[in-house]
C-alpha cells in the first residue's frame, strides 16, 4: 500500500490508492480499527485475535444464512427449544438425496 502525505494535513496520512483497490486483509484490519479505534496490538495478536474475531463473525453470519436456507428448502430440519439456540440436523427424508448429491460431486 502506498501512503501519501499531504502538506497541511494533521490527521496522518491519506492513501493514494483507492478503497476499490486495497486488498481485503486490509480493509479487514481497517474494519477492525473502526469499531475498536483505540486497539493495537503486535502482528501475531493481530492476526490471532482481531482477524479471527472478525473471521469468526463472518463465516458465523454466512452459515446462519446458509442453514436458513437448507431449512428453508427442505434438506435440515430446524429446531428449538425455549431458551436453547436453534439446532440443524438433516432431513431425514432428503438423505438419499444427499448421497446423491455427493456421488455426483466426486464424478
Amino acid at each position: 500500500m502506498i501512503w501519501a502525505w499531504h502538506l497541511g494535513c494533521t490527521g496522518g496520512p491519506r492513501s493514494t490508492v483507492s478503497a476499490s483497490a486495497m486488498d481485503q486483509l486490509s480493509r479487514r484490519i481497517l474494519s477492525y480499527l473502526a469499531d475498536n479505534p483505540e486497539a493495537n496490538d503486535t502482528v501475531e495478536g493481530i492476526a490471532e485475535w482481531w482477524l479471527l474475531d472478525r473471521e469468526i463473525r463472518d463465516q458465523t453470519a454466512r452459515v446462519e444464512r446458509a442453514l436458513a436456507g437448507l431449512a428453508a428448502a427442505g434438506w435440515l430440519v430446524a429446531s428449538r427449544t425455549t431458551g436453547s439456540p436453534t439446532r440443524y440436523r438433516l432431513n431425514p427424508a432428503r438423505t438419499a438425496d444427499v448421497a446423491a448429491l455427493r456421488r455426483e460431486r466426486a464424478s
